[in-house]
């Protein structure tokens, strides 16, 4: 039910996208499922968290130095995205642009959900 959920509001089939994929980072399993997968992939590259966040600063820094205002905001835009304070927002569509069939949507994600239990 709450990987559903979660499925459900990433992709901005419910219009309190932000609040609700807020509410469910807080839950401790949820969080803490996420940075289990992003781990092995820091590991992967060699680069830690922080690591990423710092050249992010230092690139920021580099365009201000150089009037590029442009990049410089770019910069805090992907810190900001780094640390979790904003949501990506993924619209989906249905065939030829029409809407998603909520009910067949919902119908997909359950039976997937029942496969993994």
């Amino acid at each position: 039910m709450l990987i559903g959920r979660l499925i459900l509001v990433m992709g901005c089939l419910m219009p309190e996208v932000n609040n609700e994929a807020y509410e469910l980072m807080q839950n401790l399993d949820i969080s803490l499922r996420i940075e289990h997968l992003r781990r092995p992939i820091a590991e992967r590259v060699g680069r830690t968290l922080e690591q990423h966040i710092e050249r992010l600063m230092k690139l920021g820094e580099h365009g201000e130095s150089l009037d590029k205002v442009e990049s410089a905001i770019k910069a805090e835009e992907l810190i900001g995205k780094v640390l979790g304070f904003y949501v990506n927002k993924t619209e989906l569509t249905g065939k030829n642009g029409e809407a998603l069939n909520i009910k067949l949507t919902k119908e997909i994600i359950d039976t997937d959900q029942d496969k993994t239990s």
